[in-house]
């Protein structure tokens, strides 16, 4: 199951049309836009990995939208996933 939920994040975060953030369950794509966007990515990410959380997709960049983003999943902190 757990399996069938990391391919299922992938091919969301990889088709979505647009480039919002989402989260379905423990799995969620965070964003982050503006100065400074790829510095917060990474720290965000960070601290996700300290609460044990699997990083599917590592900080990348969307030029299409202009944002940096990360998919993880974090079971044990379901809630972590919201940023700006």
């Amino acid at each position: 199951m757990l399996r069938d939920l990391l391919v299922l994040a992938t091919s969301l975060g990889a088709g979505a049309a647009d480039a919002t953030p989402w989260k379905f369950g423990p799995i969620y794509r965070g964003e982050f836009s503006g100065e400074g966007a790829e510095y917060l990515c990474n720290k965000a990410l960070l601290l996700e990995k300290a609460y044990r959380a699997v990083v599917i997709e590592p900080c990348a960049y969307d030029p299409a939208e202009g944002v940096w983003y990360r998919v993880v999943f974090a079971p044990e902190t379901a809630g972590f996933g919201s940023s700006s």
